[in-house]
């Protein structure tokens, strides 16, 4: 009689368990449908700013200072403005939105204001350099002369022309070393007429693309809230009822426990779920709780698969339970989809097996915490 009442006892708790074990399934479903969406929202900037990304930036050399192409830094002062830089997935939903048009048309207008600068001191180092090694030619086809003549005007006209390029050629060379911090990016990047007309366009195509990226950041919206609605909806119903049903067997606040209170069942420490729990408040006030959960849970793990072949009675007990509850509540989603089965709650008890009883709380909480 007491063992059929300790095996009762044991069952219900795997029941429990299972019910634990569904729920967090649907936690992790909620997980991946976040995850998907995210990862949708931060392709969908990639679409706007990086696709023909090389035919953007073609003709536009990387700047040696932070060796960024045009499109990559444009991608980080779009991210600056609306706040959301490092974030990917965030900063692919907020494109498509008014104030990310309005971030776009302000970098479109400040290309369209700049001015194309012409290079300067350039133009006069090859000038002085072409010139100055003419006169120094010059001067060289009148050396015999000037060796035969003491005074030899071609000569002389074409050294001093040389040591005036000369130091032109300095002067030039100076300032332009000088002046490189502010016209290097004009020399190295190329920045011409055609590059801002490219720039321009590339612009004008990402703006244009915005609705299309709110119509799909809408889509995106909508399918991860229907996975979330689908899920909540699982598991409020599951905690529901397994709250109704075995709450008064172990109080909500000890489920965290239920792994290590099987495992005094199951090897005999504890017939009653009192004595089990004091054993629970012996492992605590010890600071050996962590070391117990970790236990018990290897031990429960071996022990699911065959305790899922005894409970499955009362999972379909439970299962049908729900669903007569759901149908009844006419809940405005996919039914197919909705519905819980007696197959479902034992697999999950099965596939959650790895994982103990403290996490699967976790997973609880995090669930019902949730905000769609």
């Amino acid at each position: 009689m007491v063992n059929e009442k300790v095996q009762k006892t044991l069952q219900d708790m795997y029941v429990l368990r299972a019910g634990l074990s569904f729920v967090s399934q649907q936690t992790d479903c909620v997980k991946k449908a976040k995850e998907n969406a995210e990862s949708e929202h931060a392709k969908i900037a990639d679409e706007i700013l990086f696709t023909d990304k090389e035919q953007c930036d073609k003709g536009a050399a990387k700047n040696n200072s932070d060796n960024k192409t045009y499109s990559e830094k444009l991608f980080d002062e779009l991210k600056r403005k609306s706040g959301f830089y490092g974030e990917s997935d965030k900063f692919g939903a907020w494109l498509g939105t008014e104030d990310s048009e309005r971030c776009l048309r302000e970098v479109l207008e400040e290309e369209r204001k700049k001015k194309i600068r012409k290079p300067k001191y350039v133009p006069y180092i090859f000038l002085t350099l072409l010139f100055g090694i003419g006169f120094i030619i010059f001067a060289a086809m009148n050396l015999q002369a000037c060796i035969a003549d003491d005074v030899n005007v071609q000569f002389f006209v074409g050294l001093g022309g040389g040591i005036v390029c000369f130091i032109a050629l300095v002067f030039s060379g100076y300032m332009w070393i000088e002046k490189r911090g502010e016209y290097i990016e004009v020399y190295l990047n190329g920045y011409n007429k055609k590059i801002k007309q490219q720039n321009i366009a590339y612009l004008e195509r990402a703006i244009s693309l915005l609705p299309q990226a709110k119509k799909q950041n809408e889509d995106i919206e909508k399918r991860a809230k229907e996975e979330f609605k689908i899920a909540k909806t699982k598991s409020s119903a599951v905690y529901k009822s397994i709250k109704e049903n075995y709450g008064g067997l172990l109080d909500e606040r000890d489920w965290k426990y239920l792994d290590l209170i099987s495992y005094y069942f199951e090897t005999g420490r504890a017939d009653t779920i009192k004595e089990a729990l004091q054993l629970v408040e012996r492992e605590t006030q010890t600071q050996r709780i962590i070391k117990a959960v970790e236990q018990s849970a290897r031990f429960i793990a071996g022990a699911i698969i065959q305790a899922a072949e005894s409970i499955s009675v009362q999972l379909s007990a439970i299962s049908s339970q729900l669903n007569n509850v759901m149908l009844m509540q006419k809940i405005q989603l996919d039914q197919n989809r909705v519905l819980i089965s007696q197959g479902e709650m034992r697999n999950a008890l099965i596939k959650k097996s790895n994982e103990n009883s403290e996490q699967l709380m976790n997973d609880v909480t995090y669930i019902r915490n949730f905000k769609i």
